[in-house]
């Protein structure tokens, strides 16, 4: 018996870094007092194609509305904004690792639960037009 061979499209069809965004690590649970989130997330690209835009949900609602914009790398800060962190050239591809910084509005009403759950959805637009989509949920504690 021998095993079927897939194609490569249907290889990557199932891996997030190109159909999506692989999360690396991000802020998951904070205090009403902290709203400052911090996403980082790599994903593959076509040779050549550059991340255009990044949008996230500011208020938590699973809707990107709110612009992050581009900074340089290393320089730190606590607006709304992404560093490309690397950018790695392989024979086919190319794979973008970023991180995203920015403030959320998730502490305006926290009373009387314990902590409530929110979806920050995180849109990367890429210059080919593809936008590529995460939604981490963060976890927001009342008073802690």
């Amino acid at each position: 018996m021998t095993t079927p061979v897939t194609s490569r499209d249907d290889y990557n069809a199932g891996d997030p870094e190109w159909t999506g965004i692989r999360t690396l690590g991000y802020a998951n649970r904070f205090a009403t007092w902290d709203s400052e989130f911090r996403y980082d997330g790599r994903i593959r690209v076509p040779v050549g194609v550059k991340i255009k835009q990044i949008r996230y949900a500011y208020y938590g609602n699973g809707k990107a509305e709110t612009v992050a914009n581009e900074v340089r790398r290393g320089r730190g800060g606590i607006d709304q904004e992404y560093e490309v962190i690397d950018l790695t050239f392989l024979a086919d591809c190319d794979v973008i690792t970023f991180t995203l910084r920015g403030d959320l509005n998730v502490d305006a009403d926290p009373c009387p639960a314990y902590s409530r759950t929110y979806q920050i959805r995180v849109d990367v637009t890429l210059d080919n037009g593809d936008v590529r989509t995460a939604n981490p949920q963060v976890e927001v504690f009342a008073g802690a």
